[in-house]
């Protein structure tokens, strides 16, 4: 849900029983703050910190207000918890059917289908000690600046010549690199593309891949340096750390990159 002023949203809820997993945090382009509801679906609650994209550009942005005799319930302080489940209901349901006040957001997928992004990277054995350091400290960057969540990891597997085929074929020389990614979905497909030619860098250059020039029957020509990129997105619902579900915990819900 996005509303014009989440600080206010904050404390009228929090009075009428809400309970936030998190405070309202500034996370750039937006301010978010997190809470479930009866059914323990996971709930955002966020506020743009610039012009809504449908929004003309010449026109001031201005926060409407509700009128004082509107016809929302509003329910004392305590209520939703003295009502239970239902309490906390009827006020999300109450906001939602209030456009003035509340909006809802235009994204592909809930939000929670999110995790922490991790890398897997298999490479050709005997791999030097710099090149292996070069992958593990520029992806981190690459995948990082893609998804700003912490715990970003990084693994790499070296297999030996004759423990690979190509085509079938099992032949003497270094495997073509292949990097797995275990991350959000609905990267934009801007930003996917440019993760990608940063990974075919990074790990092209390390395991010592040149471009090569390909002609297509079509006569088309492209360069590749046969890094394979794989994304495999994972909802956030089946991911722990520690001994927290990942849609629970706050250190993963304070640092989801906004969509």
């Amino acid at each position: 849900m996005r509303v014009a002023d989440i600080a206010r949203v904050y404390q009228e809820w929090s009075a009428k029983g809400a309970e936030f997993l998190t405070e309202p945090k500034d996370h750039g382009r937006e301010i978010r703050a997190y809470l479930r509801d009866p059914d323990g679906h996971l709930i955002e609650v966020g506020q743009v910190t610039g012009l809504l994209t449908d929004q003309k550009a010449d026109e001031e942005p201005q926060e409407r207000q509700l009128p004082r005799n509107d016809s929302r319930p509003v329910l004392a302080p305590g209520a939703a918890n003295r009502q239970g489940g239902a309490g906390l209901r009827h006020l999300l349901q109450a906001a939602a059917r209030s456009p003035p006040f509340i909006t809802r957001q235009k994204c592909g997928r809930p939000r929670e289908e999110t995790q922490m992004p991790v890398a897997y990277v298999d490479i050709p054995a005997g791999v030097n000690d710099g090149a292996k350091k070069k992958i593990f400290q520029e992806l981190y960057e690459e995948i990082h600046q893609a998804w700003p969540i912490p715990d970003t990891r990084v693994l790499i597997r070296e297999w030996p010549n004759e423990a690979v085929s190509q085509d079938g074929r099992i032949e003497d020389v270094p495997m073509r690199p292949i990097c797995t990614l275990a991350v959000p979905p609905d990267l934009e497909h801007d930003a996917k593309k440019r993760l990608v030619r940063q990974i075919s860098k990074t790990i092209g250059e390390a395991c010592g891949r040149e471009d090569e020039e390909i002609r297509l029957p079509s006569g088309t020509k492209i360069h590749n340096n046969w890094v394979l990129t794989f994304f495999w997105e994972l909802p956030l619902d089946k991911v722990a750390l520690g001994e927290l579900i990942a849609t629970e915990n706050p250190l993963v819900l304070e640092n989801l990159p906004p969509q």
